[in-house]
């Protein structure tokens, strides 16, 4: 069977953040498969080696080799980077240290082709997958003239070139620091002035999340709002924001209260230099009581006992502020918030959610004044780049690293000696590394710690014994100079660093612990992605994966998923850096990519206690019953994830608020369950049209919906697919088992509300008795525009065939509606494939990895044998002579095969569609297969 073709003709390559596309991705592609390559670029710096650091190590384990070569031309070339390159060892690295050389090309060779990608890009993070580049990806034949011209060229410059060696390093990274140093001067002078004492308050300018923040606070006040909530990524400027806004209003009096006392001294400074000394600044906290200046900075420890905050009329304060308040549900926070009667009061978190389903948000009468996450953040600059590498785990004793393991085995010299590895291989920003290690344990930190002074790091554990004083100790030996001799490499801990610390500094974080949370893995994440003020900055991220049951949460958390549907986190996973802004880039090996994988195959997303939660968490964020929209319009929890528990999301609303959603009679819920399965859950939109127009009117003209269809999709759709969805609507596709035979459900349920006419649809009298049931209407309008939006939501012209969308998954029952059956055949025994009525089309669904244990006569062995064909075998005991044999040999243009595939049955009862194939001549082949006996 052959499908759509492979393009190998020439075509640009761009990166575009709209359609997801990077130089980075095509040349990664490239170094999956070829056999060698060649890159002859001016520039490379270390950032850029970083985000091709994993594909160029899995290159190395395949044994294959490559050729490099760079420039010395304006000493941009950066030496941390050709350090990194040379620890790779299967790599020949020369530097062009003459001339002005000033190519960007990557050559990589195949068996009987060569590949070219040649433009404007060097090798460097920006060029790779932010800054506008053009170009172009060639392929020619090995021995072509153009190959042959530019091997011959390649090779001419290659043997003038330098050979890159530690010696050449250790010569060239003077020049290169003397060049780096002259361009930055003008920085430098910046951030030295910075860091000196504030007298006046400086000129500063909002970035561009406290410029939209501002906005929105102003817009709300003039509402008459007196209370709001600002969530925004960890290193955003919070703080600044709420002294900006202090400034706007001309506060006279402001209370800022914080959970730890180092972080109430760093706000007063922060606050200082946005007022300078027009207003007087004091702390009231442990030992320090200061009741008289007009600005206080408190901790909620202090401040939340009611012989401290009785110390304060209740309208003492015109402006408060409460950062991190995600704790605001605490009833220390409570105490305090409920004796105040502040002018406005404005609440600051990076993690509004809370895992104890306390609601927040009433605090600040959900008043959600701006929200920017931490992809936003990075995508307006707001935050360094980050790069993540997902490594395995290590084996021990022949056994893998999981979650109960023994405390011995996590600290086996074998494991350490893995950190290390990793560690020094992956590197860090500007080779001086300043380092977190995260740990599931405090022994297991305290041990590591030991074992890595041991051998010869510098390195302390914290946990949270730990005094606030000894906190900060080591934080400022962490950051401290290489010559320093109380400098630290690491500093080893468990979750104590997860929020509420700043240290921009750090260059690299090690995960050492089973992902439980996706919130507590952004804010060990969030640690090093602040900031520095005068030079650029990345951060460097290794997470040691092993076989932990929630390694599924991994790439939830990094590209900022909350849906928690599979098939879209197996998407961006595979998506793998185009799935992120800027030019963070996300990386995995072998090995741990599987785990991943299997995780998301065997993880149970749909937990009771789970949605709940997630239910409850909107409900407290919007103060009502949350319903589905609500869920999209918030980038949460695919809502799909209730029906699929429920049967509808009417039904999991009710069985939780009784008291506030009105009860539907059974035949109104199985209208709902129905509809939410076949015909309403985003795999088509001729249904959610239809019944959108009748229940605005009582009459629609099959014109007008045809009309509505076009306008959202820019296609043109036939008359039989109309009456596809009237059949799906008026419940009589689907079929139920009634007294031993099967019957269409609206039979069942006597329900017919709508029936074709002539030129158009009508509804019936059902139609106006079931509308007007409390709160039917609502939850069908919620499933309606849910319907709409989830069909259009990944809608493309160029993937649509006929009714289907290239990728998109499909159950048969989808399948079958969508081609016009005019009920559900899945009861007949439909297997691998099901020749329509007047064979006017077949479906193909193939299992790709077949289970071990299923029937010998069932496992095929269908295979793709290149992009665009398969091979594939008819159901067995057939013959050439069989119909549906006969059927696939002379199937014309107007009988469609539509090819249907998922990896395994652990993807469920969905197949991606792949295409409309067809047979390739010749190529048919009556063979045998072994049955269970032989």
């Amino acid at each position: 069977m052959t499908g759509p073709d492979t393009d190998s003709s020439p075509r640009l390559v761009l990166n575009d953040s709209v359609k997801g596309e990077r130089v980075l991705s095509a040349i990664q592609a490239e170094l999956h498969s070829c056999k060698a390559f060649r890159f002859y670029v001016a520039f490379v710096n270390q950032e850029g080696v970083a985000c091709l650091l994993q594909s160029l190590a899995d290159l190395r384990d395949r044994g294959v080799t490559g050729r490099i070569l760079v420039s010395q031309y304006l000493n941009f070339t950066d030496p941390e980077a050709l350090r990194a390159l040379l620890k790779l060892g299967n790599l020949e690295v020369r530097i062009a240290i003459e001339g002005s050389m000033h190519a960007k090309g990557y050559y990589f060779a195949y068996p009987h082709t060569e590949r070219y990608i040649i433009g404007s890009s060097n090798w460097t993070a920006s060029a790779l997958s932010s800054n506008t580049e053009l170009n172009v990806r060639v392929e020619t034949a090995n021995h072509s003239e153009l190959a042959l011209q530019i091997e011959v060229e390649f090779a001419k410059q290659f043997e003038k070139a330098q050979q890159v060696t530690a010696e050449f390093i250790a010569s060239y990274e003077p020049i290169y620091r003397m060049a780096r140093t002259a361009f930055n001067t003008a920085s430098n002078r910046s951030a030295y002035v910075a860091e000196q004492p504030f007298a006046e308050a400086e000129i500063l300018r909002p970035n561009s999340m406290q410029v939209k923040a501002l906005k929105s606070l102003s817009n709300l006040r003039t509402e008459g709002k007196r209370k709001a909530l600002i969530i925004s990524a960890t290193g955003t400027g919070k703080t600044l924001l709420s002294a900006f806004d202090c400034l706007a209003v001309q506060a006279k009096r402001i209370l800022f209260v914080v959970h730890r006392e180092n972080i109430a001294r760093a706000a007063l400074e922060t606050y200082r230099r946005v007022f300078g000394c027009t207003r007087t600044y004091g702390l009231y906290s442990g030992s320090q009581r200061d009741q008289l200046s007009e600005f206080i900075f408190s901790t909620v420890q202090t401040l939340s006992r009611p012989e401290h905050y009785a110390q304060f009329p209740e309208d003492h304060f015109d402006y408060i502020v409460v950062d991190e308040s995600h704790r605001a549900g605490a009833a220390s926070y409570a105490r305090f918030l409920d004796h105040f009667r502040s002018s406005f009061l404005l609440g600051m978190t990076a993690t509004p959610e809370r895992t104890d389903g306390g609601d927040i948000f009433r605090y600040f009468d959900y008043n959600i004044a701006y929200e920017i996450r931490l992809q936003q953040a990075l995508e307006e600059g707001l935050l360094c780049p980050f790069h993540y590498f997902g490594v395995t785990d290590l084996t021990v004793n022949g056994e893998a690293v999981a979650e109960l393991s023994d405390f011995k085995r996590l600290l086996a010299p074998e494991r350490v000696s893995r950190v290390i590895e990793k560690a020094e291989f992956y590197g860090c920003d500007g080779g001086i590394v300043r380092g977190l290690i995260f740990c599931s344990r405090n022994e297991e930190a305290e041990a590591l710690s030991v074992e890595m002074n041991r051998r010869g790091y510098r390195t302390c554990a914290l946990s949270g014994q730990d005094s606030e004083l000894a906190r900060e100790v080591a934080i400022l030996r962490l950051e401290s100079e290489p010559d320093d001799p109380g400098k630290l490499d690491y500093i080893v801990t468990v979750d104590i660093f997860n929020e509420g610390v700043d240290i921009p500094q750090v260059n690299q974080i090690i995960l050492l612990r089973p992902t439980q949370s996706a919130i507590v893995f952004v804010q060990q994440l969030g640690r090093g992605l602040r900031k520095l003020q005068g030079r650029e900055k990345y951060l460097t991220v290794i997470d040691f994966i092993g076989s932990y049951t929630n390694n599924y949460l991994i790439p939830i958390a990094l590209y900022g998923d909350r849906s928690y549907d599979k098939d879209r986190v197996r998407r961006l996973l595979v998506s793998g850096s185009n799935g992120l802004p800027g030019t963070s880039t996300i990386n995995f090996d072998l090995l741990a990519k599987e785990r991943i994988f299997e995780s998301i195959n065997s993880a149970r997303t749909f937990l009771a206690k789970d949605l709940r939660a997630d239910f409850n968490a909107l409900k407290n964020r919007i103060g009502r019953v949350p319903m589905m929209m609500d869920f999209v319009m918030h980038d949460l929890r695919d809502p799909m994830a209730y029906i699929v528990y429920a049967k509808s999301f009417y039904g999991f609303a009710r069985s939780i608020e009784a008291d506030l959603v009105p009860s539907i009679s059974s035949r109104g819920q199985k209208v709902l369950e129905t509809l939410s399965r076949d015909g309403l859950n985003g795999k088509s939109l001729e249904e959610a049209l239809l019944l959108k127009a009748l229940i605005e009117r009582p009459y629609i003209l099959t014109s007008e919906l045809k009309a509505q269809y076009t306008e959202k999709t820019k296609l043109r759709t036939s008359d039989n697919r109309w009456t596809s969805a009237y059949r799906s609507v008026n419940l009589r596709f689907l079929r139920e088992n009634v007294g031993n035979r099967l019957v269409p459900i609206g039979e069942a349920i006597g329900l017919n509300w709508i029936e074709p006419r002539e030129s158009g649809f009508a509804r019936l009298s059902h139609f106006e008795e079931i509308l007007r049931e409390p709160g039917f209407e609502s939850f069908l309008r919620d499933l309606l525009d849910y319907a709409s939006f989830k069909f259009l939501e990944t809608f493309s012209v160029e993937n649509e065939k006929s009714g289907f969308q290239r990728y998109r998954k499909y159950s048969r029952s989808d399948v079958f509606r969508i081609l016009g059956a005019e009920e559900n055949p899945i009861a007949q025994n439909v297997g691998g494939y099901l020749i329509g009525p007047n064979k006017a089309w077949c479906p193909l669904f193939v299992t790709y990895h077949k289970e071990e244990d299923i029937s010998a006569t069932v496992r095929y062995e269908d295979e793709f044998l290149n992009p665009s064909q398969m091979k594939w075998f008819t159901k067995s005991n057939r013959t050439e002579a069989s119909p549906d044999v006969q059927f696939f040999k002379t199937a014309e243009s107007h009988q469609r095969v539509l090819l249907f595939v998922q990896k395994n049955n652990d993807e469920g009862i969905e197949f991606y569609y792949m295409g409309d194939v067809s047979p390739v001549p010749d190529t048919f082949e009556q063979t045998l297969m072994p049955d269970g006996n032989g």
